[in-house]
Protein backbone atom coordinates (compact mmCIF):
# COMPACT_ATOMS: atom_id res chain seq x y z
CA UNK A 1 0.00 0.00 0.00
CA UNK A 2 1.46 3.38 -0.98
CA UNK A 3 -0.25 6.43 0.52
CA UNK A 4 2.45 9.01 -0.27
CA UNK A 5 1.50 12.55 0.86
CA UNK A 6 -2.00 11.59 2.03
CA UNK A 7 -3.89 13.23 4.91
CA UNK A 8 -5.65 11.24 7.62
CA UNK A 9 -7.76 13.30 10.02
CA UNK A 10 -9.32 11.88 13.19
CA UNK A 11 -8.63 8.35 12.04
CA UNK A 12 -9.11 5.37 14.37
CA UNK A 13 -7.02 2.34 13.39
CA UNK A 14 -7.10 0.66 16.79
CA UNK A 15 -5.45 -2.78 16.71
CA UNK A 16 -4.99 -2.55 12.92
CA UNK A 17 -2.44 -4.80 11.20
CA UNK A 18 -0.32 -3.10 8.53
CA UNK A 19 2.69 -4.59 6.70
CA UNK A 20 5.01 -3.47 3.90
CA UNK A 21 3.27 -0.13 3.43
CA UNK A 22 4.54 3.33 2.53
CA UNK A 23 3.29 6.38 4.42
CA UNK A 24 6.02 8.79 3.21
CA UNK A 25 5.16 12.43 3.97
CA UNK A 26 1.68 11.44 5.17
CA UNK A 27 -0.07 13.76 7.65
CA UNK A 28 -1.84 11.99 10.50
CA UNK A 29 -4.05 14.45 12.42
CA UNK A 30 -5.44 13.32 15.79
CA UNK A 31 -5.03 9.69 14.73
CA UNK A 32 -5.41 6.74 17.08
CA UNK A 33 -3.15 3.80 16.25
CA UNK A 34 -3.10 2.33 19.76
CA UNK A 35 -2.56 -1.41 19.77
CA UNK A 36 -1.81 -1.45 16.03
CA UNK A 37 0.67 -3.96 14.62
CA UNK A 38 2.76 -2.22 11.96
CA UNK A 39 5.82 -3.88 10.45
CA UNK A 40 8.28 -3.26 7.63
CA UNK A 41 6.56 0.02 6.73
CA UNK A 42 7.93 3.43 5.83
CA UNK A 43 6.90 6.68 7.57
CA UNK A 44 9.74 8.86 6.23
CA UNK A 45 9.08 12.57 6.83
CA UNK A 46 5.53 11.88 8.03
CA UNK A 47 3.73 14.27 10.39
CA UNK A 48 2.32 12.28 13.29
CA UNK A 49 1.84 15.05 15.86
CA UNK A 50 -0.23 14.00 18.91
CA UNK A 51 -0.86 10.53 17.45
CA UNK A 52 -1.79 7.78 19.94
CA UNK A 53 0.66 4.88 19.53
CA UNK A 54 0.17 3.38 22.99
CA UNK A 55 0.78 -0.36 22.95
CA UNK A 56 1.47 -0.31 19.20
CA UNK A 57 4.03 -2.62 17.63
CA UNK A 58 6.17 -0.67 15.15
CA UNK A 59 8.75 -3.29 14.17
CA UNK A 60 11.32 -2.79 11.42
CA UNK A 61 9.75 0.51 10.31
CA UNK A 62 11.51 3.60 9.00
CA UNK A 63 10.55 6.88 10.69
CA UNK A 64 13.52 8.90 9.37
CA UNK A 65 12.75 12.63 9.58
CA UNK A 66 9.23 12.05 10.94
CA UNK A 67 7.62 14.46 13.40
CA UNK A 68 6.07 12.59 16.34
CA UNK A 69 5.91 15.58 18.71
CA UNK A 70 3.39 15.07 21.49
CA UNK A 71 2.71 11.41 20.62
CA UNK A 72 1.60 8.90 23.23
CA UNK A 73 4.01 5.96 23.13
CA UNK A 74 3.50 4.10 26.41
CA UNK A 75 4.33 0.41 25.86
CA UNK A 76 5.01 0.94 22.13
CA UNK A 77 7.44 -1.57 20.63
CA UNK A 78 9.89 0.05 18.19
CA UNK A 79 12.12 -3.01 17.72
CA UNK A 80 14.63 -2.57 14.87
CA UNK A 81 12.97 0.63 13.62
CA UNK A 82 14.88 3.67 12.36
CA UNK A 83 14.23 6.81 14.42
CA UNK A 84 16.91 8.87 12.64
CA UNK A 85 16.38 12.66 12.81
CA UNK A 86 12.92 12.08 14.30
CA UNK A 87 11.20 14.73 16.44
CA UNK A 88 9.90 13.28 19.72
CA UNK A 89 9.52 16.64 21.51
CA UNK A 90 6.89 16.33 24.25
CA UNK A 91 6.28 12.67 23.42
CA UNK A 92 4.59 10.90 26.34
CA UNK A 93 5.47 7.47 27.71
CA UNK A 94 8.55 6.64 25.64
CA UNK A 95 11.42 5.30 27.73
CA UNK A 96 15.15 4.84 27.29
CA UNK A 97 14.50 1.07 27.16
CA UNK A 98 12.14 1.55 24.22
CA UNK A 99 14.60 3.81 22.40
CA UNK A 100 17.31 1.17 22.90
CA UNK A 101 15.18 -1.21 20.76
CA UNK A 102 15.54 1.03 17.71
CA UNK A 103 18.21 0.32 15.11
CA UNK A 104 19.25 3.99 15.23
CA UNK A 105 18.14 7.22 16.91
CA UNK A 106 20.96 9.34 15.43
CA UNK A 107 20.00 13.01 15.24
CA UNK A 108 16.70 12.41 17.05
CA UNK A 109 15.18 15.15 19.18
CA UNK A 110 14.17 13.48 22.44
CA UNK A 111 11.00 14.26 24.45
CA UNK A 112 12.93 16.68 26.69
CA UNK A 113 14.21 18.62 23.64
CA UNK A 114 17.80 17.36 23.64
CA UNK A 115 19.22 16.13 20.34
CA UNK A 116 21.09 12.85 19.94
CA UNK A 117 24.43 13.30 18.13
Amino acid sequence: MNLHQSLFKILHWLSATIQNSSFDEVHFAETNLSGASISMSNFTYSFMINVDLMGATLEMCNFTGANLAGCKMTDANIYLSYFVKINLTGCHGITDAQLAQATSIAGAILPNGTQVP
